[in-house]
């Protein structure tokens, strides 16, 4: 890895459109383009080493802001929004987004990053739903930077860097991807539990059926539901089967004993037990106060 830049550290003060303070240690590349017919511009490559009070302003530009946190901790203002970094995170800021980034005094990040443009990122970060800021704790990530960082010791033309440069940044992306596929298939999981819990309001089915029926633990279907909704499994059903319950007494004229079965209770006496725990009166008592009244 080239560690002597292209142009000088301090030549960074020359963009107009940003505002840094106190770097310890920068070592970057500007490079220059001779065609635009490329899939990538690159404006800048770097590593940064900052001093505690380190802080960069960005109104909004036309670069892409892409960086790898190496170690350390930082934080990102953007959108009105605070958000913090640490080691293994990548943070993609979008063009036209206007930000800050700091260090935090106790402990500054060091990271690498690239500057760029390019009408194929315009694309993924659209079908990414990138807005302004995307964060993603991807260690694995690392090595992608540090390749990038070691092809500016090829040439100061974005044109001969500009492919390999491209085939990075487009694996890193890549990685966008397969974590938010990772993410939307945990979710349609926990969904699928919430199906699985909602069918077995008028059953006698618990927890433990419904996990064997999707082959899993118990402890593992209570907690991927518990992370998605913020509340346990048997929790959710139990209040599901309430509800459920005092609409049958506001509605219906089925016996305390008949509702109690319909729910997958086995015992009136248990239900009954359980609603007054719950609903602060006994079931029948709910019925005259309630039946036939507007929710």
């Amino acid at each position: 890895m080239n560690n002597q830049p292209h142009t000088p550290s301090h030549s960074i003060n020359q963009t107009p459109a940003q505002r840094l303070k106190s770097i310890f240690d920068e070592q970057l590349s500007f490079f220059k383009s001779k065609s635009e017919i490329v899939p990538i511009f690159v404006q800048a490559i770097g590593i940064t080493n900052p001093t505690a009070d380190y802080s960069i302003f960005r109104p909004r530009g036309d670069m892409h802001v892409l960086e790898y946190v190496v170690s350390g901790k930082g934080y990102i203002c953007a959108d009105q929004k605070t958000y913090t970094v640490t080691s293994g995170d990548v943070y993609f800021l979008k063009n036209n987004t206007a930000h800050q980034y700091f260090v935090d005094k106790s402990d500054p990040f060091k990271k690498i990053w690239i500057n760029f443009t390019g009408e194929v990122f315009d694309i993924l970060a659209e079908k990414l739903k990138i807005d302004s800021v995307y964060i993603a704790h991807l260690p694995e990530c690392k090595q992608e930077f540090e390749k990038l960082y070691s092809i500016s010791e090829f040439s100061e033309n974005n044109e001969d860097i500009c492919y390999e440069a491209s085939r990075i940044v487009f694996n890193i992306f890549l990685q966008f991807f397969l974590l938010e596929n990772s993410k939307q298939k945990k979710n349609s999981f926990a969904e699928q539990i919430r199906n699985e819990l909602d069918a077995a309001v008028y059953s006698s089915s618990n927890i433990t059926d419904i996990a064997k029926k999707l082959f899993i633990s118990r402890q593992h279907l209570s907690r991927e539901f518990k992370k998605h909704y913020n509340e346990a499994p048997y929790q959710y059903l139990i209040n599901q089967k309430l509800q459920a319950a005092k609409n049958l007494l506001r509605y219906t004229d089925l016996p305390i004993k008949a509702i109690a079965s319909c729910l997958g209770f086995n015992d009136e006496n248990h239900f009954s037990t359980l609603f007054k725990n719950k609903i602060k009166m006994t079931p029948l008592s709910y019925k005259k106060n309630f039946s036939n009244s507007p929710q």
